[in-house]
């Protein structure tokens, strides 16, 4: 039973961890940060088109979604992506359930799945597949995220949110399966001279910024300081021997006000997020002002050294490691993994994951999506023979600019710390 979990094991890595014409008008977009194929992994994708009858406005129909894939080969962190963009036919209150690799569905539905009748929404009429990594490279693994846009500048304009979307990427070897919720952006309230809301509901092309974020979607950090002061994106992982823990992370454009007018738009020197280029750094980070900078505690609350930083471009997944792979391109070294069991524990423990602050970075923002997923038919020691595989999109509260008043957050009451006790906010903390 062990060897033949570590098989399917292998083809989870090969599959959901090594294989999980620009437009000038807003539309209404929503992003999936992350969408793979290879000979044993597809990503299945739903897009939903609502029909909008109780907007004040009624509801203003798009002939067509425009799809975009930013894509390339599953092992290429640092590389950048290629684009394939297409339209394909839409109508009002339409959903379309599409396999990017067009592994499944009956032959000739041009990767539409659920024997969809293509009469309201004539989508067979124009012959033209929906599988769209499956069109970009039939034959590699490669990794992608997705923007399907409505092409509406009049909706999008008034904040009014037309499209939803989901996925679920699979590995239909062993049956491993995560899914998530596609990141639909919110419209951003421009504001005067005086600081006050004023010109009504923007939001620029391609903006999924932090600044434009719904639930937390984006994390962002400006520097190490910044990021454990405020943003401490701490994540939890198991023993190595047991599990793999991986990050797959996608750059995100920043928004900034480039005219001075209140309004964000995204910097012209990097571009929006329609873009193959962006790049930023994970490192994951722990701090204490009697130890220094550490990489995780382990499950004795010992801090352990050696942090280090990976960048990824476009689109990639990272491991923390495991002691057996001898990956140089993980998170944590050899030494680093020895030393979260050198207390008598199987391993594991926390950190806190950390975006930007690398010197090639033109970003410092990101979606992190970890992973998880068991690699030797046990859980802590006893007998486990199937799959488990988990995801959690890290998400780290709201940070939209400036209509906080459209989120009502949860007031946070600011209790001072008793005299001798160090707060996140004492230690002065700088990049090493």
């Amino acid at each position: 039973m062990k060897f033949k979990m570590k098989k399917i094991a292998a083809a989870v890595t090969v599959g959901l961890g090594a294989s999980v014409v620009g437009m000038n008008a807003s539309a209404d977009e929503i992003l999936f940060p992350y969408v793979a194929k290879s000979s044993t992994v597809t990503t299945l994708v739903s897009v939903v088109t609502r029909n909008l009858v109780d907007s004040p406005f009624g509801f203003v129909p798009s002939a067509q979604l425009h799809y975009r894939y930013w894509y390339k080969p599953a092992a290429a962190n640092m590389s950048g992506c290629s684009e394939l963009d297409f339209r394909r036919p839409t109508s009002p209150n339409d959903i379309q359930t599409f396999d990017v690799s067009d592994a499944f569905g009956q032959e000739g539905a041009l990767g539409v799945l659920f024997n969809d009748p293509s009469i309201n929404n004539n989508y067979l009429a124009a012959k033209a597949t929906f599988a769209g990594l499956n069109l970009a490279d039939p034959e590699s693994a490669l990794r992608s995220f997705l923007i399907i846009d409505n092409n509406d500048l009049f909706l999008d304009t008034i904040g009014v949110e037309s499209l939803y979307g989901e996925a679920i990427v699979i590995e239909y070897q062993s049956g491993a399966a995560w899914g998530y919720q596609a990141y639909n952006s919110i419209a951003d309230e421009a504001i005067d001279a005086s600081g006050q809301g004023a010109a009504g509901l923007y939001k620029t092309s391609f903006s999924f910024s932090n600044q434009f974020e719904t639930t937390g979607e984006v994390l962002k950090g400006s520097g190490l300081s910044d990021s454990l002061s405020f943003n401490p994106n701490t994540i939890s992982f198991f023993p190595d021997d047991e599990f793999v823990t991986r990050l797959f992370v996608t750059p995100i454009a920043p928004s900034v006000d480039t005219n001075g007018n209140g309004r964000l738009d995204y910097p012209a020197e990097i571009g929006s997020q329609n873009s193959g280029s962006l790049a930023t750094t994970v490192t994951p980070y722990v701090f204490s002002a009697d130890f220094g900078p550490a990489v995780a505690v382990d499950r004795d609350e010992n801090l352990i050294s050696g942090p280090t930083s990976k960048q990824v471009t476009c689109v990639g997944g990272i491991d923390l490691g495991t002691k057996d792979d001898g990956d140089i391109g993980d998170l944590f070294s050899q030494g680093v993994l020895n030393s979260l069991e050198a207390t008598g524990s199987d391993g594991g423990g926390w950190t806190n994951i950390l975006v930007g602050g690398g010197a090639t970075d033109n970003t410092d923002e990101a979606v992190v999506i970890k992973l998880e997923y068991n690699r030797a038919g046990t859980i802590d020691g006893k007998p486990y023979p199937a799959v488990l595989n988990n995801a959690v999109w890290l998400r780290n509260g709201t940070d939209h600019y400036p209509a906080y008043e459209q989120l009502q957050p949860i007031p946070v009451y600011d209790v001072a710390a008793p005299a001798g006790v160090m707060t996140w906010g004492d230690a002065g903390y700088s990049a090493p």
